[in-house]
């Protein structure tokens, strides 16, 4: 087959204020399609000279060209034709409207709103957007229900532009880097929820992420959203390699291994190391550190079942217990204790606890102190309390941390998402409490004027009724 024939053409957006009120020339073409005046190239001509007088043929008007803007339209009016529209804007000079019949039936001034009513192809309302987005024309967005993500890129673009909005015109990538999980959680809670409708507006506000920090991009020429498309076909294409590839696949589980090993492949993985270590710090901890767990999974770094990883909870629950007993001694009492080691017992290190704290009050060089202990504010001054204060309190994150990674290793042991999961409990102590302060007023009280006891009666009511 050869190739199609070139037609080029040149037509302009026309503007004129009348009355204060913005309108644009529209024509009715044989084909009885509304557009704008256009038509062929002549010898010679250029592509400005020809916008202009198509213009004054079709409609009598005269224009001059408008600054540097151009739009192109690509279609095929007829088989092995390609047709080319170079449109300009045109700023209205003079003339009297008089439509030349034998091109178009009818040529009209109209309001913007009304002439994207009537535009009858996508392509041409598209550029008439960009036409009013560049004269800086705010209501060029307020026009239509219905809008493509053509005209998202165009809204974005005239928000960032000089003629924009001052507030998104200032932003930056790090600026709104918390917009983008703020979003994705709503979406999510709006999954959660069932909401279809809720989905479809947090979807759309994802996208609006995805659109600004692409509009960002493109005004440093770093990127622009169709590099952000090409790149995700690309990896989709990339990773289904069962289905573009030599690869086979019959079961979901082998198609996720399937994806891993191509995923490892394109950043350059080589080693579990590496793939551990290009797991987002920016993700949710728990969810993280699922990830982590998978990841090294894949290799037989894991418990044969659950049991394994309840047994690990349990000891680092003791752990923690430690490590948070010597944390709240040196909190309470600058007193240190100089011989616990790991081997010390949760109720040892509570009995000394509460020997120290008896001798709360008295001097600094007192020797009634359990002889386990060292004052280390009196012995070596606030810096050096200061100091085992840290170090004390840094182990008993340390392991808190250790308690909360063998819980999640536990849930994907056991196929319970932790953020899930966890998700719910939070769900649940907001329905209970609520519930607690629904009781309270009932009484004719307030939570802020009951004791924790009291609360805690009602919360066991509360409990009782979910």
């Amino acid at each position: 087959m050869s190739d199609p024939r070139i037609e080029r053409s040149c037509g302009a957006i026309v503007f004129r204020l009348h009355g204060g009120v913005l309108q644009v020339l529209m024509v009715r073409h044989s084909a009885r399609h509304w557009s704008f005046p256009k038509g062929h190239i002549e010898i010679c001509e250029t592509d400005k000279e020809t916008a202009i007088r198509e213009v004054f043929e079709e409609t009598g008007i005269e224009i001059t060209i408008l600054s540097d803007f151009v739009e192109e339209s690509t279609y095929s009016p007829r088989p092995g034709v390609k047709k080319t529209v170079r449109f300009f804007i045109g700023d209205y000079v003079g003339g009297v409207l008089s439509p030349q019949l034998e091109e178009v039936s009818n040529a009209e001034w109209m309001t913007p709103e009304e002439a994207c009513e009537l535009l009858t192809f996508d392509r041409d309302r598209e550029i008439f957007r960009s036409a009013l987005s560049h004269i800086g024309f705010a209501g060029a967005f307020s026009v239509n229900a219905r809008y493509t993500i053509e005209e998202l890129l165009q809204i974005m673009r005239f928000l960032r532009s000089d003629e924009g909005c001052p507030w998104d015109r200032e932003q930056t990538h790090e600026s709104i880097a918390g917009n983008m999980l703020e979003e994705a959680y709503e979406a999510v809670d709006a999954i959660t929820s069932g909401n279809m409708e809720d989905l479809c507006e947090e979807l759309g506000d994802v996208l609006m992420q995805v659109v600004f920090h692409t509009s960002m991009a493109e005004d440093k020429n770093l990127f622009d959203f169709d590099d952000v498309v090409s790149g995700i076909c690309r990896k989709l294409i990339s990773r289904h390699s069962h289905l573009f590839g030599d690869d086979q696949a019959k079961t979901p589980e082998e198609v996720l291994t399937i994806w891993n090993k191509n995923k490892d492949r394109e950043k350059g993985l080589d080693s579990v190391s590496a793939s551990l270590e290009a797991v987002s710090r920016g993700l949710p901890a728990l969810t993280r550190a699922l990830k982590l767990q998978k990841r090294a999974a894949r290799v037989g770094f894991d418990w044969p079942d659950a049991s394994g990883a309840l047994d690990k909870i349990k000891e680092e629950y003791g752990e923690f217990c430690d490590a948070l007993a010597v944390y709240r001694n040196i909190d309470t009492t600058g007193l240190v204790d100089t011989e616990t080691t790991a081997s010390t017992t949760v109720s040892d290190n509570f009995v000394k606890c509460q020997s120290a704290n008896s001798q709360k009050g008295q001097s600094a060089n007192s020797q009634s102190a359990d002889k386990h202990f060292t004052n280390s504010r009196s012995s070596d001054g606030q810096s050096s309390f200061d100091q085992l204060a840290y170090s004390a309190k840094r182990k008993a994150v340390e392991e808190a941390g250790d308690l909360l990674f063998a819980v999640v290793n536990a849930l994907r042991l056991s196929d319970i998402d932790p953020e899930t999961a966890l998700t719910m409990s939070s769900e649940k102590f907001i329905r209970r409490f609520s519930e607690v302060e629904r009781l309270a007023l009932s009484e004719g009280r307030k939570l802020e004027s009951m004791t924790l006891e009291e609360m805690d009666v009602l919360w066991n009511q509360a409990k009782r009724m979910s």
